[in-house]
């Protein structure tokens, strides 16, 4: 009978554990796969709880063991599962053949053994149906495949145990690693070897999964395992911050750096941890790294100064620096937070050179433009009014032209009649080399996509029509095959008596490329609003102003009817008045409850428990509050089941104290009520009084 309830107590463990890792978070693959590796347990263990009872005939056994034969043949499928997506590589689960592949040969052996139990069958042992399994090639594969697929799933948590950075994950990947070893031998042994070689061995490797059952449930209490992780969630953050992080104590020493800080300083995290911040980092205010300053006059923001690299050299940066405190608002050290401007300076100097170098050409051409107009002027003066005019109006226009920075051409006739300078530089070409093209040559400088509409708005303009577009982009392809996009503006102008084509152009390639960086990083941005798991709002003068959708579903209001909408009208009326009292204390200069929880109230009329955490942040220029709220109502009403056993039990408990007190009291009763009627025999109406004391005594005590 030992075996039989050890079996049960087993998958007793399996069940409630699956119950609580779903509970966890059953929206996440690794909780998804490690509940169907402990239900795979609950069944083996379930089937052999039944096999090992004394009495069970062959056949509701074997009845039996083809339910078994389900988890115990797939188990080490799903483990390895999980083994994949723990150390980051579930991007293999998108690929329908790994499925395929993995679950061939559970699956195939499960038919099997329905069909003809070819691989395993029951015989008599001193526990009750112990397992035999059928000397072939089937039952050689399924051994190695389960064997394999574990021992697999193992090596893999422990190569990313020893590999990664974050301490708490090492350790859960490592406990994890050896309870799969320890669970494996064990359970290899007393399954499959001990049967395979025909001893008397209990089949007990669904019980030896508990081993790696302990280690997920240390894994899940002592480092928080497969559970949301507000300070791995910062730890990530910390590292993806592009700018250079630095955390101090109160001290000054440094304690951590993310990984673009690594990258700034050129060195590694133990060079760098223990040392002085002052010693890598230094700054026009001299003392704005003086831990003293700071707790004296508060943040400093936006200090231009300089990072020295581990191996020479120095990096430009903008520094900001903040005080870290704890819960309890007492000081632990410095945030200090590095950004790279060495291309915003060099940006500023390039501009700068420009400027003062287009101020020394333009003085130098104007010099040359007036001493030139002096020198012209005899001869302007002889000429008629109409053709100085003229000469003057093409002499500016040229000077003009090739001083120019924007790149200007002349179209007559499909041909290059003019070029300067700038546009040579733009497209690659020499001047001359375009202006002995052919008629229509010049369109194989324009991209393909954009030849049909530039030839349409340029024949238009040199036919003198009006119906044209005088500003577009468009995409050039240079000498070289490069890809550039321009800005044009374009007008017909009279050339030589007939009308030309006049268009002046600017490289717009690098704007544009910020453009759509721009457009997806605020792309990135929507979609993972879009896709949280928490409802996000944004408040401002009590009504939302943003919802998500994971909002729209937890009020049952679409996104219209959520805007602009007064936000206490979702609350519950009970909490209506407490919510809305600490969601208005920014005004009042209190500090907004960081996690508040509350009852909702859903469109449908129907409440539900909700928790919030809400900050104060800048909407549109204005305070506002940013609140991400998750929905309790599943995790409360557990909790009231809970309450109300618990007081079930007391009140069982106070009835057997009771009970037990009243026997105490009856029992000296109903012991002298007997002597005395022995006593009375001889007198029977008074031994009948003692009789009916006997009778009311053991009324009292069955009672």
């Amino acid at each position: 009978m030992i075996l039989p309830i050890f079996h049960i107590f087993c998958a007793v463990l399996y069940a409630v554990l699956t119950v609580y890792v779903l509970i966890k978070n059953a929206r996440e693959p690794l909780n998804q796969l490690c509940a169907a590796v402990l239900i795979c347990f609950f069944i083996w263990c379930s089937g052999k709880s039944v096999a090992h009872f004394p009495g069970t005939p062959l056949a509701l056994a074997e009845l039996f063991r083809n339910v078994i034969i389900v988890g115990a043949w797939s188990f080490s499928t799903f483990l390895l599962l999980f083994s994949f997506v723990l150390t980051r590589r579930d991007r293999l689960l998108a690929r329908p053949w790994v499925w395929l592949i993995l679950f061939a040969v559970p699956v195939i052996s499960v038919c099997l053994q329905w069909y003809d139990g070819r691989l395993l069958d029951y015989v008599s042992r001193s526990y009750g149906w112990g397992l035999h399994w059928r000397h072939g090639i089937l039952s050689i594969v399924l051994l190695a495949y389960i064997f394999i697929t574990t021992f697999i799933a193992a090596l893999l948590a422990l190569l990313h145990g020893v590999d990664v950075r974050d301490r708490r994950e090492k350790k859960q990947s490592i406990i994890i690693a050896f309870c799969i070893f320890a669970g494996t031998i064990g359970g290899y042994a007393t399954n499959y070897l001990g049967p395979l070689f025909g001893q008397d061995i209990p089949d007990l490797a669904q019980n030896f999964g508990v081993i790696w059952l302990g280690g997920l449930v240390y894994a899940i209490v002592r480092f928080h395992f497969m559970q949301p992780d507000q300070q791995a969630a910062a730890t990530a953050i910390f590292s993806a911050i592009p700018d250079a992080l630095f955390l101090t104590d109160t001290s000054g020493k440094i304690t951590t750096v993310n990984g673009a800080g690594l990258v700034m300083l050129d060195q590694e995290l133990p060079q760098v941890v223990g040392r002085k911040i002052g010693d890598i980092i230094s700054c026009d205010r001299s003392d704005f790294l003086e831990y003293r300053v700071l707790q004296k006059g508060g943040d400093v923001k936006d200090c231009d100064g300089t990072i020295f690299r581990g191996k020479g050299g120095m990096v430009p940066v903008s520094l900001s620096i903040s005080l870290v405190r704890n819960s309890n608002q007492h000081q632990k050290g410095l945030l200090v937070i590095a950004r790279d401007i060495h291309e915003r300076i060099d940006y500023q100097n390039s501009i700068q050179h420009s400027h003062s170098d287009l101020e020394i050409r333009v003085k130098e051409r104007t010099e040359a433009l007036n001493k030139l107009n002096s020198q012209l002027q005899a001869e302007i003066d002889r000429r008629e009014a109409s053709v100085q005019a003229l000469a003057q109006s093409e002499e500016k226009f040229r000077l003009i032209s090739e001083q120019s920075l924007l790149g200007i051409v002349i179209l007559h006739h499909n041909r290059v009649a003019y070029a300067n300078k700038a546009w040579q530089s733009i497209t690659g070409f020499e001047v001359e080399e375009m202006m002995s093209w052919e008629p229509m040559d010049f369109i194989q400088q324009v991209h393909p996509e954009d030849r049909a509409f530039l030839m349409e708005q340029a024949q238009k303009k040199q036919a003198g029509e009006t119906d044209f577009v005088e500003c577009y982009q468009w995409r050039l392809i240079t000498k070289s095959g490069q890809e550039k996009w321009l800005s044009m503006y374009s007008r017909p102008i009279s050339y030589q008596g007939e009308t030309a084509d006049l268009a002046t152009m600017v490289d717009i390639t690098e704007q544009k490329a910020a453009m759509m960086l721009l457009k997806e990083s605020e792309e990135k941005y929507r979609v993972l609003v879009e896709n949280a798991n928490d409802a996000i709002f944004i408040i401002q003068d009590g009504r939302v102003k943003f919802v998500n959708s994971k909002g729209c579903e937890m009020t049952g209001y679409r996104v219209e009817q959520l805007l602009e909408s007064p936000f206490e009208r979702y609350i519950h009326p009970d909490d209506r008045q407490t919510v809305i009292q600490k969601y208005t204390q920014r005004p009042t200069g209190k500090k907004l409850s960081t996690t508040l929880t509350f009852q909702g109230l859903h469109k449908s009329g129907e409440s539900f428990w909700v928790q919030t955490n809400a900050v104060w942040f800048k909407w549109h220029g204005r305070p506002a509050i940013l609140s991400l709220a998750r929905d309790l109502t599943h995790q409360k009403k557990i909790e009231s089941m809970v309450n109300h056993m618990q007081r079930l039990e007391a009140i069982g408990s106070m009835a057997g104290g009771i009970a037990h007190d009243f026997n105490n009291v009856l029992s000296p009763i109903l012991g002298y009520a007997e002597i005395l009627l022995d006593d009375l025999e001889k007198h029977p109406e008074m031994a009948n009084h003692a009789q009916q004391i006997v009778k009311a005594a053991e009324r009292a005590r069955d009672l």
